[in-house]
């Protein structure tokens, strides 16, 4: 496997985020030469939820409760195939 998260969700309370907004590194590992894409499913768009190139999760102090998808890619080459991996914002 070209990528392997080193955790693969995150719960984050509420009261954390009233006060001010929260970021979170997505860490992984990288085998493979290529480019790294983060995607946000629909309802992590809505909320606003930003992802930097470098992994940094950016997530608004107006998020509500709620599981949050990001799927992290990593393209493949001639020594690697491409893999997708997701990783989970819980919100509670």
């Amino acid at each position: 496997n070209p990528i392997k998260l080193k955790t693969s969700s995150k719960t984050i309370k509420v009261k954390s985020l009233k006060k001010k907004g929260t970021s979170v590194t997505i860490k992984f590992k990288k085998k493979a030469k290529g480019k790294v894409t983060y995607t946000l499913n629909k309802k992590a768009k809505k909320a606003k939820i930003r992802v930097s190139a470098k992994g940094k999760v950016t997530i608004p102090k107006k998020c509500k409760k709620g599981t949050y998808k990001i799927t992290v890619a990593a393209a493949g080459n001639t020594s690697y195939k491409s893999a997708k991996k997701t990783f989970t914002i819980k919100i509670k």
